[in-house]
């Protein structure tokens, strides 16, 4: 299935279940004080604690990887 489908599948289930989240969740990205504007997102944020980004691939890139450690920074930061 694709990221998409995913997607609305997991909005209905946590809908239905109750737990409060937002999807498509713009990330900040400040560069030497300065907020730059690159549309950086994950597709969930859930009960403000947990970040899910939604993967349909067979393998798990160095990319995939990478973008884990960016959510992992911002919260550092």
């Amino acid at each position: 299935m694709l990221e998409s489908v995913y997607q609305k599948c997991l909005i209905e289930e946590l809908n239905l279940r109750n737990i409060k989240f937002e999807s498509e969740v713009v990330i900040p990205v400040v560069y030497k004080g300065k907020r730059i504007n690159c549309d950086f997102r994950c597709d969930f944020f859930i009960e403000n604690l947990i970040v899910v980004e939604i993967k349909s691939v067979s393998d798990i890139s160095d990319r995939h990887r990478a973008q884990l450690l960016n959510y992992e920074f911002i919260k550092s930061s």
